[in-house]
């Protein structure tokens, strides 16, 4: 129904709002989270897809350059696992998927929405519209 479409739409936009700030508190301002395929163009509200994000760095953002080796995926992933890990319980660990060609974290937000998280794999967000 359009309120459950609604619904979806409200805990996804919450899940990036707070990855978002998560990001920036443990990589700093030149950081950010952003969504990319079904669900963030709107075609996920039709399913129960999960939520894709990409923790990336813009350059000029003000933070200038990405720090301490930040720019490799997995050393960016593992930083931010352990800042969700303690920001609270939002956020639930499901895997850690570090041998994949993409490396990702596999999180379930309030218990209700699974996220994959790649880190500087920008690729897909000129797919989205």
């Amino acid at each position: 129904t359009r309120g459950d479409g609604r619904a979806k739409e409200d805990i996804r936009e919450a899940c990036l709002s707070k990855l978002d700030a998560s990001v920036r508190r443990c990589l700093g301002d030149a950081w950010h989270a952003s969504a990319f395929g079904s669900a963030a163009s709107g075609l996920g509200l039709l399913g129960s897809s999960d939520l894709d994000v990409v923790v990336h760095h813009r350059q000029g953002g003000g933070g200038g350059a990405p720090q301490n080796g930040d720019d490799d995926p997995l050393r960016c992933l593992q930083r931010f696992r352990i800042a969700i890990e303690r920001e609270g319980d939002e956020f639930e660990l499901i895997e850690e998927v570090a041998g994949a060609r993409v490396p990702i974290l596999r999180l379930r937000f309030r218990g209700r929405l699974d996220i994959d998280v790649s880190c500087n794999n920008t690729a897909p967000l000129l797919n989205t519209a």
